[in-house]
């Protein structure tokens, strides 16, 4: 789906490209590769996927901003950056889970391994979870 993204999206340089849903960071790579002098916003609710977008931050140091919260939060997250909303060229959304969620079953969304089931992107849990048992 990363190729197909990239027909759609045709990243140019110089532009700045957000993606909502960074996850590992496939779509980023992908774009960053298709145009060596772009900006991108890496912003993922999930505090693992925030470290994943600080390593792509470490290799294009002048390129990539990662970010860490919700989409509600995206306002004030640009605003810490000093970047204006109306800046932004492209928007990226890859919605949904990803394996990286389900393959952990302390992650809490798998419903094929023995683990609690407690969806929450951000690691936050409650006490009490609800294990299956498969």
């Amino acid at each position: 789906m990363a190729e197909e993204s990239l027909n759609y999206l045709k990243p140019e340089n110089h532009q700045i490209i957000l993606d909502m849903t960074f996850g590992a960071g496939g779509h980023s790579r992908k774009i960053l590769k298709a145009a060596p002098n772009i900006k991108l916003l890496a912003l993922d609710r999930d505090p693992k996927a925030f470290s994943f977008a600080k390593e792509l931050a470490e290799e294009y140091p002048s390129q990539v901003i990662p970010l860490l919260g919700r989409f509600s939060e995206l306002p004030n997250l640009l605003a810490s950056h000093n970047i204006k909303q109306n800046s932004i060229d492209c928007i990226l959304f890859d919605f949904g889970c990803s394996s990286m969620q389900f393959d952990e079953a302390d992650r809490g969304f798998s419903v094929s391994k023995n683990g609690p089931l407690d969806m929450r992107m951000d690691g936050n849990r409650y006490p009490g979870n609800l294990y299956i048992r498969i």
